[in-house]
């Protein structure tokens, strides 16, 4: 992978929290800081680094 643990298991733990929560309110973000505090730090580190990411895979 070419990005930091942090950022795939912020991911996942996004997509698990739909599980609960089929959408993006408040309950929804409440859930992912209740089992991953540092969710906003990791998932800014992915909008900011998401497009070199996939840019690096598809000219790989």
């Amino acid at each position: 992978m070419l990005t930091p643990p942090e950022v795939i298991d912020s991911v996942v733990v996004h997509e698990l929290a739909h599980l609960k929560e089929m959408n993006h309110s408040e309950r929804f973000y409440a859930e992912i800081l209740r089992v991953f505090p540092d969710y906003w730090k990791w998932n800014g580190w992915l909008k900011k680094n998401g497009r070199a990411i996939m840019a690096r895979m598809i000219s790989e």
